[in-house]
Order: structure tokens, then C-alpha cells, then sequence
């Protein structure tokens, strides 16, 4: 048990240094927070006991007795806060909470470095092989080291992906306006595919299953009557106003507005033709649906 009690802190010193430099929207991230939820879980009761007993019972002199304790208690501050954490949600007010729970493991996880550093003669109090007693201080220093590595990394390289850089100027011109160029399919129009082209209109109008289904019903009805939901051509204001501004300029133009307002339409091309012919068309009427923000996954500036 206390073999598998390191093995399992020296995880968890690994998955820390995982979690904290990446946000990763995949299974192997989600398994990541399970696996650091539910061992903290276990092992902060566990320590609550063992480690008491451990103090009460190992010899410990001077200010390595002390140091013990303070690293009993930080630890358990350290695992009431991932506690309270799980109770409150990690959400932006209960922010000062994840960042004791973080300051709080890392000095323990430190302060546990140090100490073993000093008692060699302890591992035989808890019946592991002396001669281990090395390695077991290698391991665990890499971690920390790999931790510090990782965190500075972060900070000094974030992920490309999550800057936002705007353009040092406006556009002059429309021609400007593009991500993609002039030449890109919904130009001027700044809103981008992942595949660089057109996608089915019905990606955008399947909000009515966001909420049928059972997940989200009171939000989908939230959604039914906002402003949201009538952005498009069900909204009579904008209809007059991109109606007018064809007759007027033409239709290119007002593709502008519909990198925001008319995703279903601009994203499968009916965009293309004057809008007076495809009024009356489910697309024209979906709005922004649950897909038109979800489904972002980069934005330049």
C-alpha cells in the first residue's frame, strides 16, 4: 500500500505538470482531470491518517519536526481545497480557491523533497528497501523539475492557437477585409471554415435537438427568443436593411453582415444569390444557432 501510495503521488506530480500547460479539448485531457479528481480524492484521506501517524510515530528532530508537520498541513489544505473545488465548480469567482489549492501542493510536494532528502533511515521505519531510497528521490525530483519546466514553458511559449493579435491598422479597403482574400468564397466576409469552403446549411440548424433531447432545455428556450435566434431574416429590420443594400450595391457586399448574421445561408453558398429568392427558406429564418459559437475553434483577431 505504501509502494503504491508513492507510485501514485509520483503520478499525480506527473499529471499536475500535464494539467497545468494543457487545455487540450480531448479524451486523453478529460481523463487527465478525472484521474487528478478522483486520486486526490483518495489520497488525501488516506494521507489525513497515514501521515499522522507516520509524524507521531518517525523519529524527527529539530526543524525537520517541523517542516513535517507544516507539510501535513499544507497537504491537507492542499486536498480540501480540490475538495471545495468539486463542490463549487473551478469557475472564475472560486478562482482564489484553485490557486491556494495549487500553491498549496506545490510547496508540500517541495517541502517532501527536502525532507526525504534527510531521512534515509526513515524508509526503514516504513518497511522500504534502503537501498531504493535514491531512486525513489530521483523520480521524484524530475517531476518537480519536469513541473517547473513545464509551467515555465507556458508562460514564456503559449499555444499560438489561444493569442489574439490584431491587425496593427484598419482595412483601407474592402478588398481588405478578407481573411481569405478576395477571391475567398465569402468575401468580404472575415468569417473562415475550417475546410477552407462551403459546409451543409443543416450544421447550423440543429439547435431544436439541443434542447428536444433532454440536455438543455431551459437554455434552448432561453435561445428560441433571443436576439440570437433572430438575427437573420426573421428579424424584419435586418431583412429591409440587406434587402435595400442589394438594390443598392449589389449582393457581394452584404455578404459582410453575414459572416455574423446569416451563417446557415453564407456557409453553404445560398449567399450567393439576391436574397429576395431564398427569403422564405428555412436557412434564411434559422438565425444564429447553438453550432454558430460552439463550433469556433480559432479566432485570428
Amino acid at each position: 500500500m505504501k509502494k503504491l501510495l508513492i507510485t501514485g503521488f509520483l503520478l499525480l506530480i506527473l499529471n499536475s505538470a500535464y494539467l497545468a500547460c494543457s487545455a487540450a479539448p480531448n479524451l486523453f485531457y478529460v481523463a487527465n482531470v478525472f484521474y487528478h479528481v478522483l486520486f486526490g480524492f483518495i489520497l488525501v484521506p488516506f494521507f489525513a491518517v497515514y501521515g499522522y501517524r507516520f509524524l507521531r510515530r518517525t523519529p524527527l528532530n529539530g526543524v525537520h519536526h517541523h517542516l513535517g508537520w507544516v507539510t501535513y498541513y499544507l497537504t491537507i489544505l492542499s486536498g480540501m481545497a480540490g475538495i471545495v473545488l468539486m463542490m463549487v465548480g473551478n469557475t472564475h469567482p472560486h478562482r482564489w480557491i484553485l490557486h491556494v489549492h495549487i500553491a498549496t501542493a506545490v510547496l508540500a510536494t517541495g517541502l517532501i523533497f527536502v525532507l526525504l532528502t534527510k531521512m534515509k533511515s526513515v524508509y526503514a521505519t516504513v518497511s522500504l528497501v534502503r537501498s531504493s531510497w535514491r531512486w525513489g528521490l530521483l523520480v521524484i525530483g524530475l517531476g518537480i523539475f519536469l513541473f517547473m519546466t513545464m509551467l515555465s514553458w507556458r508562460f514564456k511559449h503559449p499555444d499560438p492557437n489561444h493569442v489574439i493579435e490584431n491587425p496593427t491598422g484598419p482595412p483601407m479597403s474592402m478588398d481588405q477585409e478578407a481573411m481569405l482574400g478576395k477571391d475567398g468564397p465569402f468575401f468580404p466576409s472575415s468569417a473562415e471554415t475550417s475546410t477552407g469552403g462551403r459546409i451543409p446549411s443543416t450544421f447550423f440548424m440543429t439547435s431544436q435537438s439541443c434542447g428536444t433531447a433532454g440536455c438543455h432545455p431551459d437554455i434552448y428556450e432561453q435561445w428560441n427568443s433571443s436576439a440570437h435566434h433572430f438575427s437573420s431574416f426573421n428579424n424584419q429590420w435586418y431583412r429591409k436593411s440587406i434587402e435595400y443594400m442589394q438594390d443598392v450595391v449589389g449582393v457581394q457586399p452584404s455578404k459582410w453582415c453575414a459572416g455574423c448574421h446569416d451563417q446557415a445561408v453564407l456557409f453553404n453558398g445560398m449567399f450567393d444569390r439576391p436574397i429576395s429568392e431564398i427569403i422564405h427558406k428555412p436557412e434564411a429564418q434559422a438565425g444564429i444557432g447553438c453550432n454558430g459559437c460552439h463550433a469556433i475553434v480559432h479566432v485570428k483577431d
